[in-house]
């Protein structure tokens, strides 16, 4: 299978800077949020904060800080939060998972396979947490990093809708969760469709 080097960099950038949106979100709602909690009395000490705290406690801050407004908010559908927020929390998750392996791991190209660009790069070996090496024989290719880019935009655009319609609805009824989601019983549906239409063509976003 044909795998120039050059879409293979390009496809592995995309997904960085996709999934760097995500963190962008979750840092932009947790100052929106706090605004509306209190006023915006601490707004400059926590846009300051947002850009010190690890990922992880960034997701965990962002979904308290929007459970905590829900509770306060007389148009929120509870049901349909909880369901969104259960979304974002399993595949935020997935997609933390495959960056952490993206940034952490040690990659190389097979070149004694074939000719030099025209095959896969593969992770050779992987940090663990105990600080030992793993041998790992995945191969990436540049295909399989656009579906996780795409995953990333979806999710990002999935966040801000969220957040949208839990800081405006009561503005603004249009802004409603059966508005910006779709819902199997009681689970959020993702991605959405209408989502994976606008991501087709990453050239038009990255």
């Amino acid at each position: 299978m044909s795998n120039p080097k050059s879409e293979f960099l390009q496809a592995l950038g995309r997904f960085i800077v996709a999934y760097s949106h995500i963190q962008n979100i979750f840092q932009e709602g947790i100052y929106v949020v706090t605004e509306k909690l209190n006023g915006g009395s601490d707004a400059k000490f926590i846009r300051c904060t947002m850009h010190k705290v690890s990922f992880d406690n960034l997701e965990n801050f962002f979904l308290t800080l929007i459970t905590e407004y829900s509770d306060k908010c007389g148009h929120i559908d509870l049901e349909s939060f909880f369901a969104i927020r259960k979304a974002i929390a399993k595949n935020s998750k997935i997609l933390k998972e495959v960056r952490n392996r993206m940034m952490h791991s040690v990659w190389s190209e097979k070149f004694w396979e074939g000719q030099h660009g025209e095959h896969p790069y593969r992770m050779v070996y992987h940090k663990n947490k105990e600080y030992r090496f793993s041998l790992d024989e995945e191969g990436f290719d540049f295909q399989k990093l656009n579906e996780y880019t795409c995953d990333a935009m979806c999710l990002s655009q999935f966040i801000h809708d969220f957040l949208i319609c839990v800081v405006d609805g009561d503005v603004h009824p249009d802004k409603c969760f059966s508005e910006y989601f779709e819902f199997d019983k009681n689970v959020a549906r993702f991605p959405r469709e209408r989502d994976l239409n606008r991501f087709k063509n990453l050239d038009d976003f990255l």
